[in-house]
């Protein structure tokens, strides 16, 4: 047993680190795109073009994690980095959250109007609504203008509108 872990740093890209099957999205012009890589047996397969992404949401081994922290092995977190523009959306969940849910469908709620906190608490209830039994994280936000200072940060970056949500 071991800990993912998820990392995200956001300014005028977005730098991502992490271990395990925890997920970061990019919601861009209505598209959403998955910017990790699954540390996981059934991650392997589908990167390997041996199951689909749909297959692996039901597949048997779909739990069992190849990265984490805690594990007896060592662990290379993947970082990435991801351009990000005004009015995207950025994503970071937990398995409970993309196991309970299709990617059209956590797509069609970050496209919802809303803040970033009621989207937040939709994807959690509608993955809860869809048999969700694992831990069901989610933490989104939304890219403003750099006109519109962020308190936290002084202002230097763009801001972000933030909602998280933990079930």
């Amino acid at each position: 047993m071991g800990c993912t872990l998820a990392l995200g740093y956001l300014s005028s890209e977005l730098v991502t680190c992490h271990a395990g099957d925890v997920r970061f999205y990019i919601l861009h012009e209505s598209a959403l795109r998955q910017i990790t890589h699954d540390h996981s047996t059934v991650g392997a397969l589908v990167d390997a073009g041996e199951l689909t992404p749909e297959e692996a949401r039901v597949h048997p081994n779909k739990n069992e994690v190849l990265q984490a922290i805690g594990m007896p092995q060592d662990v290379f977190p993947d970082v990435n980095n991801a351009e990000v523009a005004t009015g995207d959306r950025i994503l970071l969940c937990s398995d409970g959250l993309w196991e309970a849910l299709s990617q059209d469908d956590i797509q069609t709620i970050v496209a919802s109007d809303g803040t970033m906190r009621q989207l937040a608490t939709q994807l959690l209830d509608h993955a809860k609504d869809a048999g969700g039994y694992d831990n069901i994280t989610a933490i989104l936000c939304e890219v403003l203008p750099p006109s519109q200072p962020n308190v936290q940060n002084g202002g230097s970056v763009p801001s972000q509108n933030v909602g998280e949500g933990n079930a």
